[in-house]
């Protein structure tokens, strides 16, 4: 039960990083290409 546990906390924890990064390289490398 504490396995569950430590995985739940992890799982949580590497989602709600890794998002903001990615989500801030994808947005500025999709901005770009508009200019003309």
């Amino acid at each position: 039960e504490n396995i569950v546990d430590e995985i739940q906390e992890h799982e949580f924890v590497r989602p709600l990083l890794p998002p903001t990064p990615v989500d801030d390289i994808i947005i500025p490398f999709q901005t770009p290409p508009p200019m003309p």
